[in-house]
Formats: C-alpha cells, structure tokens, sequence
C-alpha cells in the first residue's frame, strides 16, 4: 500500500456514510418543491386520461354489442311476421 493512500475500502464507506446522512437528512424537510409537485400532477392527470380512455372502450362495447343484440331480435322478429 502507498504511504498517505490508507485503506480504500475505510474511505469508501466513510464517504457512503456521509451520503446516508446527508439523504436521511434531505428526507426529514417538510418542504415540497414545486417540481415534485408539477411531476406528480402530471401523473395524476395521465393516470386520469388513460382511465377515461379505458372506461370510454368499455362503455363503447358494451353499447355495440347491445346494438346488434337489438338488430339481431328485430331481424328475427320482421322474418317472422313476414315469413
């Protein structure tokens, strides 16, 4: 080992404590920042959009379907008052 170098592995995990620290510290502030605000906005309102989405696909087949449900019971219903 170099003179004045020391142990490499003692320095890495007194730096990594001090990261810890400073982390666990920045966690502990009651302050939201604007940017965290913006960014979870902007999930809410994808999230919302893509429910729409999804609940406007179901209410649209469930309608379809009821239409040619109709269709099929007013074909049957004219060929057997004509037929």
């Amino acid at each position: 080992m170099r003179p004045g170098r020391g142990c490499t592995s003692c320095s890495a995990a007194l730096s990594l404590g001090r990261i810890v620290v400073k982390l666990v510290g920045m966690n502990e502030s009651s302050n939201r920042s604007f940017g965290r605000t913006v960014v979870a906005a902007l999930v809410v309102l994808v999230g919302v959009w893509l429910l729409l989405g999804v609940i406007g696909h179901v209410i649209s087949f469930l309608f379809s379907t009821l239409i040619l449900v109709v269709a099929v019971v007013a074909v049957v219903w004219a060929l057997r008052v004509l037929l």
